[in-house]
């Protein structure tokens, strides 16, 4: 029994070592830059314009965020009713925590909370959960990718032609390979069977097939009748713009007559920076992509387009926060019990 206690409490300790390292480069990484966006831009230019700044552009602000999240939990909800009935203010609920959990916790903390919500709440296999959570998470990526590449072809940007055509060839890509492994099962599990020759011991071969089979079985979710799909393939649309949207509305509070389509190549482009690393709540991840993104990238002018990511963090760390706190209150869910399962993983 001493032999166990002691391998639990290594356990433990390895774990939140590692965790604690991770979150300290992220936060290194936060640190570096907010340092450069601090050279690149003038501090009391960003106040001056802060200053004008009409406090009421925040509430559809706000909305549009709050719609955005609901029509991806509403979204997930539909995924997820082939295999369990979920309420919906439970999964909007959820997604509001997870929400909470990823931003302040950057490590995959959120999708991994769901993974472990719907296991111990609908009895469903922890793996299978997370693997779903992370099916859905690929459809707001692929919308991003996809819309990106539509309004890269009729906005004009200083982005170098190699950005367009490495976004086609990702949408491509991707595209394919989910409409072959929903549709045709089959071909990626000969595919899965034929690199498993390249293994060296049966175990691995054996472990390679399992889990390779098991993916593919998890992706079997997006499989469904044309209503279905329209509706999920809606969802994601409208959420990804709605989001687009909330950059539009702060954005045009600081550059009137800015193109809505614009704004909505900008606030893509940027959400697809926050796949690297990045410290807890996005510090100098948020500043450093909306620059890059907004002002090199769009060519819009560098002071608004800092005030206007200083005003969409502050709002976003509100709206996830109260939100966050909302959606655990209501679930009752012990977060304690997140941990026990990644250390018993």
């Amino acid at each position: 029994m001493a032999y166990g206690v002691w391998r639990m409490a290594y356990g433990i300790l390895e774990f939140v070592i590692k965790t604690l390292l991770r979150i300290g480069i992220n936060t290194a990484i936060g640190v570096v830059l907010i340092y450069f966006w601090l050279q690149l831009v003038d501090v009391e230019e960003i106040l001056h314009a802060l200053e004008s700044f009409n406090p009421l552009i925040l509430i559809p602000t706000i909305l549009l965020m709050a719609a955005a999240t609901i029509s991806k939990a509403i979204r997930f909800k539909i995924l997820l009713s082939k295999v369990v009935k979920i309420p919906s203010f439970k999964i909007i609920s959820l997604t509001f925590l997870s929400q909470l959990l990823s931003f302040t916790i950057p490590i995959r903390l959120g999708e991994l909370t769901k993974g472990v919500y719907l296991s111990t709440e609908y009895g469903l296999h922890f793996g299978k959960a997370v693997v779903w959570v992370f099916v859905d998470r690929f459809l707001d990526f692929w919308a991003v990718l996809g819309l990106s590449l539509i309004l890269l072809l009729v906005v004009p940007t200083n982005l170098p032609q190699e950005v367009t055509l490495t976004l086609f060839a990702a949408v491509f890509v991707a595209s394919v390979m989910v409409v072959l492994i929903v549709l045709k099962p089959e071909f990626f599990k000969k595919i899965a069977e034929m690199l498993s020759g390249l293994l060296v011991f049966k175990v691995l071969k054996e472990k390679f097939l399992a889990f390779s089979n098991f993916i593919i079985e998890c992706f079997s979710l997006l499989r469904g009748s044309p209503r279905r799909n329209l509706t999920v393939f809606l969802l994601t649309i409208l959420g990804t713009l709605m989001e687009g949207l909330s950059w539009f509305v702060v954005l045009t509070a600081f550059i009137p007559g800015l193109s809505i389509f614009k704004a909505w190549l900008g606030s893509m482009l940027n959400s697809l920076s926050f796949i690297i690393p990045a410290a807890p709540g996005y510090v100098g991840s948020a500043e450093a992509a909306g620059l890059a993104v907004f002002s090199y990238g769009l060519g819009l002018d560098k002071t608004f387009v800092s005030a206007a990511t200083i005003v969409i963090h502050g709002l976003s760390l509100v709206f996830i926060l109260g939100t966050g706190i909302y959606g655990l209150y209501m679930l009752k869910f012990n977060l304690g019990l997140v941990w026990k399962k990644i250390l018993r993983k």
